[in-house]
């Protein structure tokens, strides 16, 4: 065989591992971005806000896997200003809280089903919020459930310190 032979084998080998590598990247990136969570893509994200901190609740009721995804608006940024600021996942048939920072908020309660983040059918205010409560929001699979239910509540901790001397 020829030099010119052997170097454009060489060339060859070199262009389909690189070919192979490529498809293999895609691939991997294909798969790792649709296990990742994508709130902004879900149809109702029920909003609240507050000119200080808020604590949060949420309950649920099924054997779902559920995230909590705040998104916090933030001038100039992605998704038209909504950026993900808080994410919570959610022990089934149980509750968890939390605290946010003053601001303008989407919540969204996504539910895992074959590996992928599906957006709810029912993401909605119950508009019952009760006095002293900032927002109840609530999440399903369906449009008429709720698995999910999130309370919002002013942070009056954060507000008597920020009083304090």
């Amino acid at each position: 065989m020829t030099m010119k032979a052997r170097i454009r084998n060489r060339i060859a080998q070199v262009s389909a591992l690189i070919a192979l590598a490529t498809v293999a990247v895609t691939a991997t990136a294909r798969i790792a971005s649709a296990a990742e969570a994508r709130p902004w893509l879900c149809r109702d994200k029920p909003v609240f806000s507050s000119n200080q901190s808020m604590r949060w609740s949420a309950t649920t009721k099924r054997g779902l896997r559920w995230q909590l995804i705040f998104m916090q608006y933030r001038q100039g940024g992605a998704h038209d200003g909504f950026e993900i600021a808080q994410t919570e996942m959610l022990p089934s048939g149980s509750g968890a809280s939390g605290q946010v920072p003053a601001g303008r908020y989407f919540a969204v309660a996504m539910h895992q089903k074959s590996g992928v983040w599906v957006c709810p059918a029912n993401g909605s205010d119950t508009g019952s919020a009760r006095p002293g409560e900032t927002a109840r929001l609530c999440f399903g699979p369906d449009e008429s459930s709720c698995d999910v239910s999130l309370v919002i509540v002013p942070d009056k901790s954060a507000a008597r310190s920020a009083s304090s001397p």
